[in-house]
């Protein structure tokens, strides 16, 4: 029971360089499920940071770098991805089942990719900036980004934990939701640039099945005892 709670933690490596991602690699290796590799890390070290994870943990690797782009140039970023057997991969889906072939070439039992909804950075008052019609309310744009992402062939969505329980109840149990924006009970700040966040305890009991956390561990005076309080939201939710 106790690694299944630590399994749904996914942790992102939001730093400039391989040498102090290996620090944070070694230090919460048994303590989280993922850890999450985006565009600033990967521009700066590329492949080698993968390697890194493989060899300093047990933890899968989330490579988080949202390919967006013509289906066949997707189709060789993804195959190119493969070799690495991350866990989870996001993608923008809004080609629906054009990237169908492309998402199929790499996900299996070992992969699952993940289309991306909407950014938790976005606020509804930013969606009209964004050229979406008038009509199309931030609930009505989650799911149209859900369905295309299931059209597209994609195993799971990401979206705000604020998401998961409508998503989970309308799209099903077979759906990987992984839900960034959270935020612990103990961390919980008015000073926030994500604008849809959501706790642990309500993310795991609407549905998610992973968690990403950065800040809130990566800012505490001990970074392994902010996992354990984190795991203890998520038993509570269990």
């Amino acid at each position: 029971m106790e690694k299944e709670i630590y399994e749904k933690i996914i942790f992102p490596l939001d730093v400039p360089n391989i040498q102090d991602a290996e620090k944070w690699v070694k230090n919460l290796n048994g303590l989280v499920g993922a850890f999450k590799v985006g565009l600033e890390l990967f521009v700066n070290e590329g492949p080698p940071v993968l390697e890194m994870v493989k060899n300093n943990s047990d933890a899968g690797i989330f490579l988080d770098l949202k390919f967006h782009d013509i289906p066949a140039t997707m189709m060789g970023a993804l195959k190119a991805a493969e070799k690495y057997h991350p866990l989870l991969v996001t993608i923008h889906s809004e080609q629906g089942d054009r990237l169908m072939e492309s998402v199929l070439s790499i996900q299996d039992e070992h992969t699952t990719v993940l289309g991306v909804s909407v950014l938790t950075s976005i606020a509804p008052t930013d969606l009209p900036g964004m050229g979406i019609r008038k009509d199309l309310s931030m609930e009505g744009l989650v799911d149209l980004r859900v369905e295309q992402s299931l059209k597209a062939g994609c195993g799971g969505i990401v979206c705000s934990g604020l998401e998961v329980k409508r998503i989970r109840e309308k799209f099903g149990k077979e759906l990987v939701i992984v839900a960034p924006g959270i935020r612990p009970a103990f961390s919980l700040s008015a000073q926030e640039d994500q604008q849809r966040i959501a706790t642990p305890s309500k993310a795991i009991r609407d549905g998610a099945d992973y968690l990403v956390i950065g800040r809130p561990i990566r800012n505490a005076k001990d970074p392994r005892e902010a996992v354990s309080k984190i795991a203890s939201e998520i038993k509570s939710a269990m």
